[in-house]
């Protein structure tokens, strides 16, 4: 069922995954459920689901609340993956200090850690790491970080399966150079032109988030408010609804 509902959120079905988790955790007792090796794996994913489905303070609570737990986890790569994800919710939240926080120590971790995480993973740590630290306005370590990652994956956007991420990342060049710009047509046409992950064209939900970014700056509108809007776009209103309370929490 674990799988099934991993699936069903792979696929932005979110209600499914949710009720699919909920179902896998009432065949067991809570004691047994919490002693069970799919504890924090099921954790994590109902996490992640309620942080793309509008529920990001729910996300933030279940990693919050099994923290210690979390820090403990012996199998390290599922472990930075958890810390990775708690970094990406602070993050929605607006919570940049903590997102910084929680990404130095998943950064410890990962040294210490002999799992190859893969070229990709790292990527994606990185590429958070530099938005954190825009958002902060740290400038000076933002054009270490550029610098740093247009160096070291120069080859890695010549493959066709991650140019987009070459263009995605200058495209965050170009903002960082005129912040003004981004809201102007011909940037925003520019953005249309790169087959990134504008409104209407399918991605996947890591994809989105990242694109989701951008978009917020182009429209200067909230990153979370326009990534559940994203999130929910050709998704049933069975399958994805935003909370009663959404705009109040989020500021829509």
């Amino acid at each position: 069922m674990f799988y099934l509902a991993h699936a069903q959120y792979r696929n932005r079905k979110f209600n499914s995954a949710i009720k699919t988790l909920q179902e896998a955790e009432d065949i067991m007792p809570n004691i047994m459920f919490r002693a069970s090796p799919y504890y924090l794996k099921m954790i994590s994913l109902r996490a992640a689901i309620e942080a793309n489905r509008g529920y990001n303070h729910i996300a933030l609570e279940l990693m919050h609340k099994n923290i210690s737990l979390i820090r403990k986890i012996t199998d390290s790569g599922e472990q930075l993956n958890m810390m990775l994800n708690y970094c990406v919710y602070f993050f929605n939240a607006g919570d940049f200090k903590s997102a910084s926080t929680m990404l130095r120590e998943t950064d410890v971790i990962l040294k210490s850690s002999k799992k190859d995480m893969g070229k990709e993973w790292i990527f994606k740590k990185r590429m958070i790491h530099l938005i954190i630290r825009i958002e902060l306005e740290s400038y000076d370590e933002v054009e270490k970080l550029m610098k740093g990652i247009k160096e070291e994956y120069a080859q890695f956007f010549k493959h066709p399966v991650y140019q987009r991420a070459g263009i995605f990342l200058g495209l965050i060049e170009e903002y960082l150079k005129d912040p003004m710009q981004v809201t102007e047509p011909a940037f925003i046409q520019k953005v249309r032109n790169s087959g990134l992950a504008w409104p209407g064209h399918k991605e996947d939900i890591q994809a989105i988030t990242f694109f989701c970014w951008l978009l917020s700056k182009m429209m200067r509108r909230p990153y979370y408010v326009m990534l559940m809007e994203r999130m929910g776009e050709g998704v049933s209103r069975d399958e994805f609804q935003l909370p009663a309370d959404f705009d109040d929490r989020y500021g829509r």
